[in-house]
């Protein structure tokens, strides 16, 4: 039987607290001290058996996605209970885009879009015509920070493809201190007077480099992308037809898309 404090005895006698109300104040003062402080048990890494576990359940439940798709495909051609076959339903694209590019790049193709650019070589040569000036003018800005050189040489295409001319790309390296990826910078201003350079003294982060890129904007409306994205050859222009049909919006929302390092070749298959 626990005791009770002085103090709560007299609360007890005015019949103030009940017994057990009590007996758990005594409880918690005796845990306080050592133990007022509770520090969770760290995480332990995952096993590789777990790992091997996990992986494996993902994989046969992908599996088993891919043959109940296949099952109900090859029953649509058995006939029913009335001898008649029914007619095959829409068919459902069973793996993500990420598990069959083979599938996707040849959508791609069906639909006329590029699914890929060359890795290398793959800058277009500056146009020297001149294009009449009209509205917008769009300012893309790209922070850098030592990225791959395939993957900005792609980026770099990708704008200086567009087949909207008016735009001006502005590249910001955040103090990346790498002499090579600042030479091949000023090779894209060289290549085409649309593109300009700013070299930060110090790493901000991309904040700071989209900031430093946004005050050399001259450009009417901004446009956001990463120094290891790319536009589609018809963004800008898809974007100033959309301002043409809005002429008061302020933000304009474009999707994305996703490529990797194998779209080249899944694309030649």
């Amino acid at each position: 039987m626990l005791e009770i404090p002085d103090g709560a005895e007299s609360l007890k006698d005015e019949g103030l607290l009940l017994s057990s109300q009590i007996q758990l104040s005594v409880v918690l003062e005796q845990l306080v001290g050592p133990h007022d402080h509770f520090e969770p048990r760290a995480p332990e890494p995952e096993s590789p058996w777990v790992t091997a576990v996990l992986d494996g359940r993902r994989d046969l439940e992908q599996v088993w996605s891919g043959l109940d798709w296949a099952a109900r495909q090859l029953a649509s051609f058995l006939p029913g209970e009335d001898g008649r076959r029914s007619e095959p339903g829409p068919r459902p694209y069973p793996l993500n885009a990420s598990e069959d590019l083979a599938a996707y790049h040849r959508w791609l193709l069906r639909r006329g879009e590029s699914c890929g650019r060359p890795l290398s070589g793959g800058l277009p040569v500056a146009r020297t015509r001149v294009h009449a000036k009209a509205p917008p003018l769009f300012t893309v800005v790209v922070p850098v920070l030592r990225p791959p050189r395939w993957a900005l040489e792609r980026c770099v295409a990708s704008v200086l493809e567009q087949g909207f001319h008016d735009f001006q790309l502005v590249l910001a390296d955040d103090a990346s201190r790498d002499r090579s990826l600042e030479e091949q910078l000023r090779s894209y201003a060289r290549l085409d007077p649309r593109v300009d350079l700013v070299l930060r003294d110090e790493t901000g982060g991309i904040s700071a480099a989209t900031n430093s890129a946004i005050g050399q904007a001259r450009g009417s409306y901004v446009v956001f992308l990463d120094h290891d994205d790319e536009l589609h050859p018809e963004a800008l222009s898809k974007m100033a037809a959309a301002i043409a049909a809005n002429p008061d919006a302020d933000v304009l929302y474009s999707d994305e898309d996703k490529l990797d390092a194998t779209a080249s070749a899944a694309c030649r298959a």
